[in-house]
């Protein structure tokens, strides 16, 4: 990210996941699962990495009392 501006602002970065082919009952649409606050100064950039472990897009499978994981074709916002 980059600040163009004049001068120092703070912006959260946020990663959202979807499940837009999930077979798990009441997946919403998207979900916050990671977030970071970056504080810039003017004219400065920075790269922001965020990361969640697999589980995160895991779900609890009630017909089978198995934890399930959604198919890697997961959307990121």
């Amino acid at each position: 990210m980059q600040n163009t501006g004049k001068v120092a602002g703070d912006e959260v970065v946020e990663l959202y996941i979807g499940y837009p082919n999930s077979k798990a009952p009441k997946r919403p649409v998207k979900e916050l699962k990671a977030f970071t606050r970056v504080t810039l100064a003017p004219g400065a950039s920075q790269n922001v990495q965020l990361s969640i472990p697999a589980t995160d897009t895991a779900y609890w499978d009630m017909t089978t009392t198995n934890g399930r994981s959604s198919r890697w074709r997961t959307p990121f916002w």
